[in-house]
């Protein structure tokens, strides 16, 4: 429960700045090999790096957790995102709206 609101406090501070570069931070963290879970924090809009269309990146997401098998939790800041909701079913992971 401590944990739980510690993560809703600094959600709650999060303030969008620039460009959203899902793309470099999926890839960071399937980079590590330690990694069995992702939370995934954005507004779904992807905006920069070298794949910014939400098929395409949906696609090479995916590719990468082949063999892998991660699970992916996305939330979503500020409205719907298909593109999130997307990554979270094909993962086997969870997706909200924050509000």
């Amino acid at each position: 429960e401590k944990l739980r609101l510690s993560a809703e406090i600094f959600t709650k501070g999060l303030a969008a700045r620039g460009a959203t570069n899902v793309h470099a931070g999926l890839q960071r963290a399937f980079a590590d090999p330690e990694v069995d879970t992702i939370f995934l924090l954005t507004d779904g809009a992807p905006s920069a790096g070298p794949i910014v269309a939400p098929d395409a990146l949906a696609k090479e997401i995916a590719a990468w957790n082949l063999g892998r098998g991660l699970r992916i939790h996305t939330v979503a800041l500020g409205g719907k995102s298909e593109f999130l909701e997307r990554l979270a079913r094909e993962s086997g992971g969870e997706h909200t709206v924050a509000k």
